[in-house]
């Protein structure tokens, strides 16, 4: 993976919330198998692991936190231009 998708860092937000990789897969409505390969895929692009598993769940690393912030804050920041950008195109019109 060369550039970051907006829908991994979903899921890995998904995951941390719940602590789940089968619950973040039923409430993104899709399988844990994806879960797991955005998962995998985010941890081989920054060559960190991000979760620390167990049978309990799993718990955000200190490489998930400082991803964990970061996508928070791109995603937000994503969510606040689309709605600008909604609204001068409203203006437009």
């Amino acid at each position: 993976m060369e550039t970051i998708r907006f829908d991994y860092l979903n899921t890995f937000l998904t995951v941390a919330r719940t602590h789940s990789f089968s619950i973040a897969a039923k409430e993104l409505k899709t399988s844990q198998g994806t879960v797991s390969h955005h998962i995998a895929a985010l941890e081989a692009f920054f060559g960190a692991e991000l979760f620390k598993r167990s049978a309990n769940g799993v718990i955000v690393t200190d490489a998930g936190a400082i991803l964990k912030e970061a996508a928070e804050k791109m995603l937000r920041q994503a969510t606040d231009a689309k709605a600008k950008i909604s609204q001068i195109n409203r203006t437009l019109q």
